[in-house]
């Protein structure tokens, strides 16, 4: 028995176009960062029903201006590792360059760092915006168990609150949907 096709929200094509990905890496490669981002980044902020309704066509708005901005860059964060190093039978191994020089461990931990700093601030941008404009979908509080709600963006840095005089740490209400 097939397992039903996953839908993903971007396409090599797109990672492509908004990265400086190589249209030559392996297209087996980008789907399962695909799937693997769509997963355990954007289902978390969206929540099951709303990820749902976006990969059945709806709110294309959202796909295009903030899901598919972010999905993007977790996707090419993903991938970078998957190119520096390979897994074979005899274990774990650099890959080593075809056409140039290989990079240093740092130089690939700056460039995973750049990426991953722009996926945190557009995962940050969808969920403001989930936030502020909450009204606009109903999803974000239809989900039960064993659906996972919404929890807005884990990568937003907490906030100092004075109070009286004293130091209180917390987040924002904008950052639940309930």
């Amino acid at each position: 028995m097939a397992a039903p096709a996953e839908v993903l929200l971007i396409n090599k094509e797109y990672l492509v176009k908004m990265t400086n990905l190589s249209r030559s890496v392996d297209t087996d490669m980008v789907t399962s960062s695909i799937i693997l981002a769509q997963d355990i980044h954007l289902t978390p902020v969206l929540g099951t029903r709303l990820m749902q309704a976006v990969k059945e066509g709806e709110y294309t708005e959202l796909l295009d201006n903030y899901i598919r901005k972010a999905l993007v860059w977790w996707v090419f964060a993903d991938i970078l590792g998957k190119l520096y190093v390979r897994v074979e039978n005899g274990g774990l191994f650099m890959r080593s360059a075809q056409n140039g020089d290989q990079i240093t461990s740092d130089e690939y931990r700056m460039k995973r760092n750049e990426c991953e700093s722009n996926a945190r601030l557009y995962t940050s941008m969808l969920s403001d915006y989930l936030s502020a404009n909450h009204n606009l979908f109903p999803e974000l509080n239809q989900n039960s168990f064993p659906d996972k709600s919404p929890q807005g963006s884990p990568y937003k840095r907490k906030r100092i609150r004075i109070s009286g005089g004293a130091r209180v740490e917390s987040t924002r209400d904008q950052d639940k949907y309930l």
